[in-house]
């Protein structure tokens, strides 16, 4: 510094220095919070669009398996209703209701572990220390605990939800070759009888 300038304007100086200075790290620490702020409205937002979505996923793999169960089963009335019905035939189709059957199962039990996953999720939150130190929040022995299940909890959904689509997938697959092998038949069965 110069030693021209008189003490009291130095003093003054370095003052204004220091208020400088806390004004920045202020205004850094505000922008470090609004940008944490966005980014946990993100998270949510995004949390929230993720399991809406994949409820709806899991109510339709319910609808789908049940609807086409429903859909076998009124076709089988309409051909039980004729004359002349192979019911060897018209079994086979209706043994490919284990798989729409199962696979309603398999989405309703995607559905509870689903549940849990969510369930888990919260506990993980409520079970972390709360302290007054920087992070202000941690992990313990608790909610490791309860991350475990939710983790095991979420990969259990996810399989069940694909098991209850392969198994719709299946049962369509199943059924189109049943329901021809039965029309094939009648129509054999037609051509002989002339």
């Amino acid at each position: 510094m110069n030693e021209n300038v008189p003490f009291e304007e130095r003093k003054w100086t370095e003052e204004k220095e220091i208020e400088r200075r806390k004004w920045e790290l202020e205004r850094t620490r505000n922008e470090a919070e609004r940008a944490h702020d966005k980014s946990n409205a993100f998270h949510t937002y995004v949390n929230e669009a993720t399991i809406e979505a994949s409820n709806l996923a899991l109510r339709t793999l319910v609808l789908i398996n049940g609807g086409a169960a429903v859909a076998i089963l009124a076709f089988l009335g309409a051909v039980a209703s004729k004359d002349k019905v192979d019911f060897d035939q018209v079994g086979r189709v209706a043994g490919t209701l284990r798989f729409y059957a199962i696979g309603v199962a398999c989405a309703v039990a995607a559905m509870a572990f689903a549940y849990l996953a969510n369930f888990f999720m919260v506990a993980i939150e409520t079970k972390r220390d709360r302290v007054y130190e920087h992070p202000y929040i941690r992990d313990n022995a608790e909610s490791r605990r309860m991350r475990r299940f939710n983790r095991i909890s979420h990969f259990v959904s996810f399989l069940f939800g694909l098991a209850s689509l392969a198994l719709f997938i299946a049962g369509m697959w199943t059924t189109g070759s049943k329901v021809t092998q039965l029309i094939e038949s009648r129509t054999v069965s037609k051509a002989v009888g002339q």
